[in-house]
């Protein structure tokens, strides 16, 4: 008899599987949320990797001797900029693309015009004698976007 007692074979039931099933998704409903957060969005990466890039080169371009303190950029800025990165492709020496995707094309000298992902998310930098650099806010969603991806502040 003690041998039936020891020797019975256990399982759960229907019931205690349907129990911990809904107990684990009530879990993992409350917990995606916080997960997603966490996972970086590409459009913010790239905005921020392509400002970072502008900002690099007009500061080497703007120490550079080509401009003294007070020099305007004048036309061939947009071509000094594009030899500063590492360029893809090349329609003109104010419109070109990177490697990494990034398409880059000046209005002037002093506006740069920056689409990443593949046109996801565009966004306008404009340039000031000083080298400063600004994300003006024209109410347009890419430009919001690009202001809080890059946390940068504007001037007009």
């Amino acid at each position: 008899m003690w041998y039936n007692i020891f020797m019975k074979k256990r399982a759960f039931t229907i019931a205690e599987v349907a129990v911990a099933l809904i107990v684990f998704g009530i879990i993992a409903a409350a917990a995606y949320p916080v997960l997603s957060s966490l996972k970086p969005d590409n459009n913010m990466l790239m905005i921020k990797r392509a400002y970072y890039q502008a900002e690099t080169v007009v500061e080497e371009l703007i120490n550079s001797p080509l401009y003294p303190p007070g020099t305007d950029f004048g036309a061939e800025f947009p071509q000094r900029f594009q030899d500063k990165l590492n360029i893809a492709s090349s329609e003109s020496a104010t419109k070109f693309q990177t490697a990494d995707g990034t398409a880059w094309e000046f209005e002037s000298p002093t506006v740069l015009n920056v689409t990443v992902n593949g046109g996801e998310a565009s966004f306008t930098i404009n340039i000031r004698a000083d080298g400063k650099m600004g994300v003006p806010d024209d109410n347009t969603d890419g430009q919001k976007f690009a202001i809080k991806a890059i946390q940068a502040s504007t001037y007009r």
